[in-house]
């Protein structure tokens, strides 16, 4: 018989705690299980889970929430695989072109922080290995951006015409 369980499943569950036979070969592998985290969030990274059970809003935490002056809070996206059979029942209309066929489908969540529940949604939503998590840049951030390249360029004209005579 083949298995494999959580080592923190076999210390609380008495059921999964059986004898073992002399024959019997037990491997240890450690759990990788990663996310990654783009956009306006505090850190752009691929993050390990740093527990087994993470929760958006714990993994939020964990790339250093959103970035105050650049994310918009309505558009906060997890990305993920799910499988055929559960997201052909949730979603309507055709799959995006150019997407490889296969047992999954791509299905993107959005949380819109700005909603008085979504603090506990993002705390009962439960991340997966591979998630990604994108968070948008507010609208103005762009036109900041566009600003603070103008404003640099004027800057060295403006300190040259004050050092003229």
């Amino acid at each position: 018989m083949i298995g494999a369980e959580m080592l923190d499943d076999i210390y609380q569950r008495p059921e999964f705690n059986i004898a073992l036979l002399p024959q019997d070969l037990v491997i240890l592998k450690p759990i990788r299980e990663r996310f990654v985290v783009l956009g306006a969030a505090g850190a752009q990274a691929e993050i390990p889970f740093p527990t087994r059970d993470l929760s958006l809003l714990s993994a939020l935490g964990a790339a250093r929430g959103l970035r105050d002056n650049d994310a918009d809070p309505t558009g906060v996206f997890v990305l993920r695989r799910e499988d055929r059979a559960f997201a052909d029942a949730v979603l309507t209309g055709p799959e995006p072109e150019g997407l490889p066929d296969g047992p999954d489908r791509a299905i993107i969540y959005r949380l819109d922080l700005t909603q008085p529940g979504a603090l506990f949604i993002a705390q009962r939503f439960a991340m997966r290995d591979g998630d990604a998590i994108f968070a948008t840049n507010a609208p103005l951030t762009e036109l900041r951006k566009f600003m603070q390249l103008f404003t640099a360029s004027i800057t060295p004209i403006q300190t040259v015409e004050s050092l003229a005579p």
